[in-house]
């Protein structure tokens, strides 16, 4: 993951990580040094450039004042980041700041953490590896671990979770989404419903019934596997008790750079909570860590324990109300070696080494196996660790465990109620990074050195989207790459081959033959045969990362999957041989039990472990399991009251009130982009006159004032043109149901501009920049349905932020877009398969370019590429005549 993947979550809020330092001696904003061209220029640094005259106090003629000289010595001495100081200054300007109250002790101020209502975590004594252990270690340590009767208390008690988790039995629904959308919560008897009454007979799930079936009127014979709700009707009562499923993802991380020290971090997540939710770092809960060399069962003995007394259920007492509270295990994620030991299979390089199905590892190729014939069964491999166990020698005992694939202990999760093979699915997320890693591998091993310049000329002139962070050079350096940067390469890979793949010269002579050969074709198909290879590669990655599924979705995913694997196997066959290239065709199965792939993907869990990280250089380094849990136990306390929960020690009337302290303004600036912050209980400033006269847009910001010559470059004048002011003016009467006269053309252009949108249901962070690509949903013309009335129908448009800028009218300040549209041609690149676009000139006044910024109700997730001729767009400049664009469909976020 990039510095953008790892400091930022879903929403675009700052993680606040502790390290930040930000860069104390490059806060300048003056590009003057670079020409035009963005080639720098001879410029001398530093030196005596500049002579104070600070003479008249203590401080000499190099500074103002004593505390400005203070400041200096400490922000240099402690490379104090933007960000911090930034808060710093914000708490001494405060009306309420005393310097009398500063404490000389940092240790004091921490103290004041134990007044919190904290909750209370164990230290179990585990027994360490003597032999992964430095010489100075003990022979046993601790592993700390969070009571799950606390953890799911302080879940339920917070009322900003609690009114979004859903506890009825499964939904069916076209379009899958949620985790009780998906086969698994419809079937469990722990999450759904168990039974129901018909005519005064009650029908238990798993009994045997007969039925009549509606299309032959024919008797027939079933078993009730699941009790369903359809969409939102309610047929079905939902059961007074909580029904908790929960997620719990085990990986190991080196928290050291140099030094190997892998520790097991063991994190909780609530299915009951909405995808939205679970994406977010703050709802990813600690459960504990593994500690170095310490064997997982062991550590994991009290977590089973706890999972065992939620199957039973227990009552809760939650803000002085009783509440029965049962649930069991969802799905256990992690990733490929973690997983397989989750599910007690062997490891993934085994003769039998997948934990789905009995596939021979020599037989990964193999796209039509059978994995249902061949399928590992809950019930079966219970019957072979049966087996396994009852064999009277050690060497039988290996025989039949490499026989069977499986482990000859196995999982502690095995005492708690589970499917150990449908609950411990692939991580799409590793799998597909994976494959894009040896996919994108495999294509550079086959450039010539003419054909690896092309690339890297085409790569660095590319028109990534705006939000992706700097990538390094790929061929050099595709080592040092994170998954989301194979992912984010695979994303534009089709192009970068279109673009820059035109002669077979820049292929290599011995892959030329080989596909020839492979795929019995010409000489002149062998760049269009590895762009379809890539095309397709592209298409499955975007189908699995959708956050929806309907049934054709499901079709279109088994369809690329095949495509591409077909494909590959020609193509690239070293890349079939791999565990990765079989796991695959598990996905369709654990995106119907779980409704989409993105329900069991880590990729947000992975970005936890940046946060521990983080903690290191401002840790003692010597008890750091301790440090983590401790601060974490603080976070998430703090959360807790930011977001209205209530401390059970005291009354309402002595209630430390965090929700009205937050509507302070310095405080507000301390929690502003922390992860943790509460999603409501922001509001607008009252200083600021930026508006959109839309109570639901707050927090309105503008950064970047366009200057004399940018507006030049840009082609744009502070006084509107009689068209633009028309459309202005326009913009005011249907949108802002103003009809007053406007009386000054007058703006201001800015480069970005961010809002918050806040509704009922949840908060949206939006922030856009110039050159951004936004997607709209507009109503077009509709239909008269049989019964006369007009059936609604909606279709996506696309367009490009050609300018940001603010009119005043009223003194206020009203943010408004100018759009160039996208035009559809209704046809497809004949290469590549996406769809072809116009853009909108700047003289085509057919449709409105100036729209007030509420029109964006949600932060952008389009791409569009420059649909480039052989000539006119050159070294990262496109022809200014040259229009047409074709939609990136392979575009979607990784992270």
């Amino acid at each position: 993951m990039n510095e953008s993947d790892n400091l930022y979550d879903d929403n675009n809020i700052f993680l606040n990580i502790p390290n930040d330092s930000g860069d104390f001696y490059n806060i300048s904003d003056d590009d003057d040094d670079q020409d035009t061209n963005g080639e720098f220029n001879e410029k001398m640094y530093d030196g005596s450039k500049k002579q104070n005259h600070y003479s008249k106090n203590t401080t000499g003629p190099y500074f103002p004042n004593y505390t400005t000289f203070l400041l200096f010595l400490w922000v240099t001495k402690h490379q104090i980041g933007l960000a911090a100081y930034r808060d710093f200054a914000n708490i001494v300007k405060h009306s309420k700041f005393n310097p009398k109250d500063v404490l000389l002790s940092l240790a004091t101020i921490k103290k004041y953490r134990d007044g919190l209502p904290l909750l209370p975590f164990k230290g179990h004594p585990v027994n360490l590896n003597y032999r992964n252990t430095p010489s100075t270690s003990k022979s046993t340590g601790q592993a700390l671990i969070f009571p799950l009767k606390n953890i799911l208390r302080r879940i339920l008690a917070n009322p900003q979770l609690r009114e979004h988790m859903y506890f009825g039995p499964g939904i069916y629904c076209e379009n899958k989404r949620e985790i009780w959308h998906g086969d698994l919560w419809h079937k469990s008897p722990l999450f759904g419903e168990m039974s129901f009454k018909l005519n005064d007979v009650v029908y238990i799930l798993s009994n045997f019934i007969t039925y009549c079936d509606k299309d032959t009127n024919e008797t027939c014979y079933g078993r009730i596997v699941s009790i369903l709700r359809v969409d939102d009707t309610q047929d079905t009562c939902i059961k007074i008790e909580r029904i908790l499923e929960f997620d719990i993802y085990i990986d190991k991380f080196g928290p050291f750079r140099n030094a190997y020290h892998a520790i097991g971090g063991i994190y909780l997540q609530i299915g009951n909570m909405k995808q939205v939710l679970r994406q977010k770092l703050k709802n990813h809960f600690l459960y504990g860590f593994i500690p170095y060399s310490a064997a997982s069962d062991e550590v994991l003995q009290p977590i089973i324990k706890d999972i065992q007394e939620l199957e039973k259920g227990y009552e809760l007492e939650i803000n002085n109300q009783r509440v029965w509270v049962s649930g069991g295990l969802g799905v256990i994620t992690s990733d490929l070696p973690e997983g397989n030991e989750q599910a007690g299979v062997k490891n993934h390089n085994a003769n039998y080494g997948c934990r789905n199905c009995m596939i021979h590892h020599n037989d990964l190729h193999d796209i039509f196996f059978d994995i249902a014939k061949h399928g590992r069964y809950h019930h079966k491999t219970t019957l072979q660790i049966a087996d396994v166990k009852n064999a009277q020698t050690q060497t039988e005992r290996d025989f039949l465990a490499t026989e069977y694939g499986i482990r000859e202990n196995p999982s502690i999760f095995d005492k708690v109620m589970r499917d150990r093979h449908l609950q411990c699915p692939h991580d799409p997320f590793h799998c597909m990074g994976g494959m894009a890693r040896e996919m994108l591998q495999a294509t550079f091993e086959i450039l010539t050195a003419v054909g690896e310049e092309e690339f890297l000329k085409t790569w660095r002139n590319f028109e990534f989207p705006l939000i992706w962070s700097r990538q390094q050079n790929p061929i050099i350096h595709l080592g040092s790459y994170f998954f989301s940067d194979y992912l984010r390469l695979s994303m534009i890979m089709p192009f970068l081959i279109n673009r820059a793949i035109s002669n077979v010269t820049m292929l290599n002579k011995s892959f030329i033959e080989h596909l020839i050969k492979a795929c019995t074709i010409t000489k002149s198909r062998v760049i269009d045969q590895l762009l379809n290879l890539w095309i397709s590669f592209s298409k499955m990655v975007y189908l699995v990362f959708r956050k929806e599924f309907s049934e054709n979705c499901f079709n279109d995913l088994q369809r690329n999957l095949v495509q591409w694997a077909v494909q590959v196997a020609k193509i690239f066959p070293n890349i079939a041989q791999l565990p990765n290239f079989h796991i695959q065709r598990h996905f369709i199965m654990h995106a119907k039990n779980f409704a989409t792939l993105v329900n069991i993907a880590v990729p947000t869990k992975e970005m936890v472990h940046r946060l521990y990280k983080a903690i290191i250089p401002h840790s003692n380094k010597k008890n750091i399991e301790l440090d983590f849990v401790r601060r974490d136990n603080c976070l998430q306390t703090l959360r807790f009251l930011l977001d209205g929960g209530t401390d059970e020690r005291y009354n309402l009337t002595e209630q430390f009130d965090f929700n009205i302290l937050s509507k302070d303004h310095c405080i507000r600036l301390l929690l502003d982009s922390w992860y943790i912050s509460p999603k409501i209980e922001l509001e607008r400033d009252d200083d600021t006159q930026i508006t959109c006269i839309d109570k639901n847009y707050i927090n309105i910001r503008v950064q970047g004032m366009y200057k004399k010559d940018d507006l030049q470059t840009a082609g744009l004048k502070s006084i509107l043109n009689d068209d633009l002011f028309a459309e202005l003016e326009r913009s005011y009467q249907d949108e802002l149901n103003c009809t007053e006269h406007i009386a000054s053309r007058k703006v201001k252009y800015f480069k970005s501009i961010s809002y918050t949108i806040v509704d009922d249901d949840e908060v949206v962070n939006v922030n856009l920049h110039v050159g951004d690509v936004i997607d709209i949903l507009e109503d077009v013309s509709s239909d008269t349905t049989d019964s006369g009335e007009n059936e609604a129908k909606t279709t996506i448009s696309y367009a490009r932020i050609q300018a940001i800028f603010l009119h005043t009218k009223d003194q206020l300040e009203i943010p408004f877009l100018i759009l160039d549209w996208f035009i559809s041609l209704n046809t497809n690149d004949l290469k590549l398969c996406c769809p072809r676009y116009r853009l909108q000139r700047s003289a085509d006044q057919t449709w409105r370019r100036i729209y007030v910024v509420k029109w964006v109700d949600h932060q952008p997730n389009v791409h569009f590429v420059h649909q480039c001729r052989k000539s006119g767009c050159n070294n990262g400049r496109h022809d200014e005549n040259n229009v047409y664009y074709v939609h990136n469909i392979f575009y979607y976020t990784a992270i």
